[in-house]
Order: C-alpha cells, then sequence, then structure tokens
C-alpha cells in the first residue's frame, strides 16, 4: 500500500514537472530520467522464443490493477520505478503462464534489465 501512494505520488510530480518543462524549453526525457530508476525488458514464447506483444507488466500480482508497461512489437517494454522501493514485476498474457521477476531494488539514474520468457499454456 505504501509503494503504491508512493509510486502515484512520483507519476504525479512527474507530470507537473513534465508540464514546467515544456513551458521552459527543457529536455524532459533527460530531466526526467535523473528523478527515477528505470526497468527495461522483453517477453518472448519460451519455444518460439519469439517476441510476445502485448504482455502486460505490472508490480503486483492482481490483475485488476492498471498495467505499468505493455510490450511492443519487438517484446519490450519499459517503465519508470522509484528509487529505493523494493518490488516484482509480473508479465502476463492470454494463453501463457504468468512470469514473476526476481525482487528489484531500482537505484535512481540506473536502467535495470528484467526479461521475461512466458511459457504457452497446454492446449488440451
Amino acid at each position: 500500500m505504501k509503494s503504491t501512494i508512493i509510486r502515484t505520488l512520483l507519476v504525479g510530480c512527474i507530470l507537473i514537472i513534465e508540464v514546467c518543462l515544456n513551458l521552459t524549453g527543457c529536455d524532459k526525457d533527460e530531466v526526467i530520467h535523473e528523478l527515477v530508476g528505470w526497468v527495461e525488458g522483453t517477453a518472448i514464447d519460451s519455444i518460439t522464443r519469439q517476441p510476445v506483444e502485448g504482455a502486460v507488466i505490472r508490480d503486483t500480482a492482481d490483475t485488476t490493477v492498471t498495467p505499468r508497461a505493455r510490450t511492443d512489437s519487438l517484446g519490450y517494454y519499459k517503465l519508470a520505478a522509484t528509487p529505493g522501493t523494493r518490488f516484482c514485476l509480473y508479465c502476463s498474457k492470454e494463453g501463457f503462464i504468468t512470469k514473476k521477476s526476481l525482487r528489484l531494488e531500482v537505484r535512481k539514474h540506473e536502467t535495470m534489465t528484467v526479461d521475461f520468457e512466458l511459457v504457452p499454456l497446454r492446449k488440451e
């Protein structure tokens, strides 16, 4: 609960910073990158080794929570993370078994890579 509140506040701060940066003409991506940590990676099919497009990345197993990111056509995702908080990521897609990452702690200015190999469900 506490980490969810912190994340919500961070997202709000980032939005305010984006508005201010747009008004001043500064490079928002460069400034935001200095304030947060990042997690990026890919999701692939464990059998075909092909990218999994549209996989959902969450920081909770609760599927009713809004996803933090979705993979693109190359299976790639990237999301901002609150520095100093510990969390796990969950990668899910219909037709595959949901995967959970190890516990993560991102530092400010750091980009961590977390890749997922999704195992297709057996068709019976």
